[in-house]
């Protein structure tokens, strides 16, 4: 039965569990709504994989539908609705594309009551999907994002009805992220071979299109020359990977940049970094720069996705357009011409703006409060379709 538990039951639903960022934020929602009286369990499309494994020491059940790219989807469906039928959720909440529309089609045909989808990007995709998010859009309950900005997008793309939108900023542990980590510059410095005099820029991300590392390189070999000598550390791995480890070789670049792979300690490189450089052609609110800023670390990055939210610029970085390498090599260059004391200001300021805005308390009960008052209307519904229902037999 739907709504069974004592508690308010709710399915999130993963595309898969890889270390990206959506799914570092269906992991906080999924683990924190707990003690916010929520009875919390995991949907996965695809295999299980880094956030899989977190999930099961955390304890919220997990299900991976074990799908693979080339499955079929009405077979995904398929497996789906047995699952969420036996789960009896109150609510379902897809986190982006495939998670979103197999929340919408499969909340619906199951008859869950509450339908989220959590679309996180500002490239939404082909014009067909951009009409299948139209055309299934009445199915949610509503549609959620995590920055003001694609919230626009969606509905300027007609993508959602305006009605329908909610933005729930990303949230962070300021415990576990902040300036502390800078306890560790040394070392970490040192591990990678940073001289000195050297300015140390960190870049994090998958190698996969959005981050156009390309654009990051080109703006670096216009900086080679520079009065300044200058790291890049570029932390992440992913399809592009060894397209790029080409292009740092065609640019000359190899005493310069280097490629660090997967790595746990991401926001202590930040923190061991003079600056972090975020280069992308689109996203929606990157976690990287809410991260650097958390621990005191200025940034440089492209006007993409929610940045703006992030982003006090010229107080806690700099923003350029997206898609300019030289543009990006200006900032960049500005940034490096900033005495130590002008960095760490900024980061101070980027710092009190994450603490105000992107706190993990404050993500989870905007989470919290959407899905109570969710559970209140359809509760109310059901005791006014109850209420008429019994006057309709008194006549």
């Amino acid at each position: 039965m739907i709504g069974s538990t004592s508690y308010p039951r709710v399915c999130f639903i993963a595309t898969g569990l890889a270390r990206n960022g959506a799914e570092t934020q269906l992991f906080h929602a999924a683990c924190g709504l707990r003690s916010y009286g929520f009875d919390v369990h995991v949907v996965s499309i695809l295999s299980s994989d880094y956030y899989g494994a977190r999930l099961e020491e955390e304890g919220v059940p997990l299900t991976c539908l074990d799908a693979s790219r080339t499955t079929h989807p009405v077979r995904i469906l398929s497996r789906f609705l047995r699952h969420v039928k036996r789960l009896g959720p109150v609510a379902v909440v897809g986190f982006n594309y495939p998670g979103s529309m197999l929340a919408r089609a499969g909340g619906t045909l199951a008859r869950v009551p509450i339908v989220i989808s959590s679309i996180r990007t500002e490239n939404f995709g082909s014009a067909w999907r951009r009409r299948a998010l139209a055309w299934t859009d009445s199915w949610a309950t509503v549609t959620t994002t995590n920055s003001y900005a694609v919230a626009r997008k969606l509905v300027d793309a007609g993508a959602a009805s305006k009605g329908r939108v909610r933005v729930i900023p990303n949230g962070l542990d300021l415990e576990a992220v902040g300036p502390h980590l800078r306890r560790e510059r040394a070392a970490i410095r040192e591990s990678l071979g940073v001289g000195e005099k050297d300015f140390l820029w960190v870049a994090a991300g998958r190698f996969e299109e959005p981050k156009d590392y390309p654009n990051l390189l080109t703006a670096v070999a216009l900086l080679a020359k520079s009065s300044t000598p200058l790291k890049l550390a570029i932390a992440g791995h992913g399809p592009l990977q060894d397209a790029v480890r080409n292009e740092v070789a065609a640019l000359g670049l190899g005493d310069s940049v280097s490629l660090l792979g997967q790595r746990d300690d991401v926001t202590a490189c930040m923190a061991a970094a003079d600056a972090t450089v975020l280069a992308s052609a689109w996203e929606s609110s990157p976690n990287v720069v809410i991260e650097s800023l958390a621990v005191g670390t200025p940034v440089v990055c492209t006007d993409v996705g929610g940045v703006r939210e992030i982003v006090l610029h010229g107080s806690s970085g700099l923003i350029v357009q997206p898609r300019d390498s030289a543009a990006l090599a200006v900032a960049m260059s500005t940034l490096m011409g900033c005495s130590e004391h002008e960095r760490r200001r900024m980061g101070a300021v980027g710092r009190k703006h994450i603490e105000d805005n992107f706190a993990l308390d404050r993500f989870l009960g905007n989470w919290s409060g959407l899905l109570n008052e969710l559970v209140s209307q359809q509760e109310g519904a059901r005791r006014n379709n109850q209420s008429d229902v019994r006057t309709s037999g008194r006549q």
